[in-house]
């Protein structure tokens, strides 16, 4: 067996015997239904109905987060309050408004795509998204 040294994280060394080298296959994996193209890619269904809290007219990217109210759409995109829970519950998300479609702050709107990406920990940007404008509920 060959011996190796490893140096720990305080600068401790460890000696011991060595692994073989193991390939790692560069395929797509699947798994329950979702085709990982790699640590943030997906390509499954995504739904989301939600209100627009964020518009960024240079990038062309329409922020949307799953609230319960336009007041509170209006609410959070002035604070960001609760931002984290929503992100990390899929209740927040981005989109590239490719067809230069007007939206307003507190506007309601579904979303639907086949893929979404995630642009870090957080936060995911829907793919070619199919995006309905919802009427205000009487």
């Amino acid at each position: 067996m060959k011996k190796c040294a490893v140096i720990g994280a305080l600068g401790i060394v460890f000696f011991g015997g060595c692994l073989p080298e193991v390939e790692i296959s560069k395929s797509k994996v699947t798994y329950n239904g979702i085709q990982q193209k790699d640590s943030f890619s997906h390509v499954k269904a995504f739904d989301l109905t939600g209100y627009v809290v964020g518009i960024h007219k240079n990038s062309n990217i329409i922020e949307v987060a799953n609230v319960e109210t336009k007041e509170a759409a209006i609410e959070f995109s002035e604070k960001r309050n609760d931002f984290i829970n929503l992100a990390v519950e899929d209740k927040f998300v981005l989109f590239e408004n490719e067809d230069n479609e007007e939206y307003e702050i507190g506007e309601k709107i579904k979303i639907s795509a086949d893929k979404t990406e995630r642009i870090n920990h957080l936060i995911k940007i829907v793919i070619d998204p199919a995006v309905t404008k919802l009427t205000a509920e009487k």
